[in-house]
């Protein structure tokens, strides 16, 4: 019986520690500035996506940041679509340099001085094949291979 009770209790305390439920009032707003989005309203949609990132304490998805910054941008709020932009790159450790560079809608953000630092940024953030990056604060450190280590071969 102790043994029921106590793997009872370790079941449910596994799933309020890792269970990753996504809050409603958040996924309601987000939903929102999607459709604020898909109306072309692009600075509502923005605002949208500010909403739901506070009511999740500024904490928010890389893709819904991603789309928050398109939204930003598109709303010609550059610096606040930056911002969206540096926290996936250097918080979240983003690294698809073919899909942001591909995105018409920042079209608008390619002339500006923090693009190519970003850019190269992400560049910075691509992993080796089979790589990841794991642990509590995975984007605080640099991972890459070190092309000049290594032993030469003595026959």
């Amino acid at each position: 019986m102790k043994r029921s009770i106590t793997c009872l209790v370790c079941v449910i305390t596994s799933q309020l520690l890792f269970g990753q439920t996504i809050h409603p009032e958040y996924k309601n707003l987000i939903n929102q500035a999607d459709s604020l989005y898909q109306a072309k309203d692009y600075y509502k949609s923005a605002v949208k996506y500010s909403s739901a990132f506070k009511s999740l304490g500024w904490r928010g998805t890389v893709n819904d940041r991603y789309n928050a910054a398109r939204s930003w941008t598109l709303a010609n709020m550059p610096d606040s679509a930056f911002f969206c932009l540096e926290r996936i790159v250097k918080r979240a450790g983003y690294a698809d340099y073919e899909k942001i560079t591909a995105e018409k809608d920042f079209s608008l953000l390619y002339t500006d001085n923090r693009w190519q630092p970003l850019l190269d940024q992400i560049k910075r953030n691509k992993l080796p094949n089979g790589w990841f990056r794991s642990g509590d604060r995975p984007t605080s450190y640099q991972m890459l291979l070190d092309v000049s280590a290594g032993q030469e071969r003595k026959d």
